[in-house]
């Protein structure tokens, strides 16, 4: 019997393929309370990465792996994740916990610890088949870059790996982003493709009934779930966004709409951040289209430029940096969200819409998470590890080493600008433009609390020369206008959130 044993953990799902020198080892794969409870989760993530694992178990076994797996219901709802993985490693008689490094960071240090208390050997390989870049790779390019700012992670990764370059060093199309031509709004006239997920099997319908019955106050409906679990169906959603909505995905990837949930998204995320899915293949398939005439360009950049840029680009900058953003809070806020963040019943439309498909979906795109959520935690003063539990539990795909940097760094400034090169808020006009949205007090409540913010932080933000010109504007303004702002901002800041 084999003293080694590969650990594979609920967002290491990957194909045997990817496993390498390791696909021969016998699988241990343990679900846990523990995990499920490290922040109160939606019912559809929990449900997602359940029956996800125990699809791949079925999968392993079926090419002849053997694997142990210790389910929901046989744990001990009190006793933590990694002393259930010492244990069965224990009666297994395996002395050496083989593993791909585990992206987030409180579970490496959880495992090594355990790991060590008991005398168990780790061999942790050196790459993740979670993400596309080397890590030796990624971790030197962190260290040496003069700055953090994504343009220039993308230029090194596009020269990198050669996507859409054009063999002579340069860019195919002359740019190396088409961002600006990708911040559309949804015209009423266009058609928007119909999102169709698979329906609940067996195994998601035994799972949600665990989930339910396990994590009854956890936010969400899990009767409601309707994502992908087996890497077949992940595969095929990922067809549908290709033939479907690539072609439309880079004019409106920023677009906000009632009607429509998942609009032109791939919504993979997901799959990507458990294995299911591979990032350097969706990106071939994505250029792949472009070059057969199937998409056009700036929506190919703009694609891979999120995954194969930015997912990158963040997972380095939590390697290297999340530590200090775990505790950063460069604005000094403290206040807390009132229960219309989780009930919705807030008033303003784009807010309680993106509430409401939380709950339906665990679902918002970038610019609902950034400019909406984000924007108004930010704008209301919201404590930052507040924000990143809430974020943590409404999405499906949300990772500690996701919601690190996208929350602290990019949604709420809260590091000051360590990766980015402004604070990322706005006042109703740009929420307005992006969807079409019902016209209300609302929008003076928004914009109220955009110039309050601008007061608040004047002279910092004057030096920068993005945000500048709106301090200009604000000393401008009348006295008597400047008041009723503050006022406006005051009266719903106290909506929004609680001292």
């Amino acid at each position: 019997m084999s003293e080694e044993v590969l650990l594979i953990c609920g967002d290491q799902l990957f194909s045997r393929q990817r496993l390498g020198s390791l696909a021969d080892l016998p699988v241990l794969m343990v679900e846990s309370h523990d995990l499920c409870r490290h922040v109160p989760y939606h019912q559809h993530k929990l449900v997602f990465h359940l029956a996800a694992m125990r699809h791949y178990a079925a999968e392993r076994r079926e090419q002849g792996t053997t694997v142990v797996y210790r389910s929901l219901q046989q744990s001990d709802p009190q006793a933590s994740h990694w002393q259930q993985v010492i244990d069965q490693m224990q009666q297994h008689g395996w002395r050496c916990l083989r593993c791909f490094p585990l992206a987030d960071r409180f579970a490496r240090e959880a495992m090594h610890q355990a790991c060590q208390e008991a005398s168990i050997a780790v061999r942790e390989e050196a790459d993740s088949p979670l993400f596309a870049t080397p890590l030796a790779s990624l971790d030197a390019w962190v260290s040496d870059a003069r700055r953090l700012h994504l343009a220039d992670f993308w230029q090194w990764q596009r020269r990198r790996t050669g996507l859409l370059m054009d063999g002579h060093g340069e860019p195919v199309g002359g740019r190396w982003s088409f961002d600006r031509d990708n911040r559309q709004a949804l015209p009423p006239t266009l058609s928007v493709p119909t999102y169709q997920p698979p329906a609940p099997g067996s195994v998601e319908q035994a799972v949600i009934k665990e989930v339910q019955q396990s994590f009854p106050d956890h936010l969400g409906h899990g009767q409601a779930f309707a994502w992908a679990t087996t890497r077949a169906q992940a595969q095929h959603m990922w067809r549908q966004f290709l033939t479907q909505r690539l072609p439309h995905f880079g004019a409106y990837q920023d677009a906000m709409s009632v009607e429509h949930d998942m609009l032109f998204h791939s919504c993979v995320s997901p799959y990507i951040n458990v294995g299911l899915l591979h990032p350097s293949d969706l990106a071939g398939d994505v250029v792949e289209a472009y070059e057969q005439g199937h998409a056009p360009l700036a929506a190919v950049e703009g694609w891979c430029r999120q995954v194969l840029g930015w997912r990158e680009f963040v997972y380095g900058i939590d390697r290297h940096y999340g530590t200090h953003q775990d505790h950063a809070n460069h604005y000094h806020a403290q206040r807390r969200l009132a229960p219309c963040w989780w009930r919705g019943g807030s008033t303003i439309p784009p807010l309680d819409h993106l509430i409401d498909k939380i709950h339906r979906r665990a679902y918002g795109h970038h610019i609902e998470r950034l400019m909406v959520a984000g924007n108004l935690m930010t704008l209301c003063q919201v404590h930052p590890r507040e924000a990143w539990k809430w974020f943590m539990q409404c999405f499906i795909d949300s990772a500690d080493w996701v919601m690190g940097p996208n929350v602290m760094g990019m949604a709420l400034h809260a590091d000051g600008g360590l990766m980015t090169t402004k604070p990322y808020v706005c006042g109703a006009n740009y929420l307005k433009k992006m969807g079409r949205w019902p016209k209300g007090p609302w929008q003076d409540g928004i914009t109220g609390l955009y110039w309050a913010f601008i007061d608040r932080h004047a002279k910092e933000l004057l030096a920068n020369h993005r945000m500048a010109r709106a301090v200009r504007t604000w000393q401008n303004m009348g006295q008597q206008a400047r008041h009723q702002r503050l006022d406006q901002a005051a009266a719903w800041q106290d909506r929004l959130t609680l001292a």
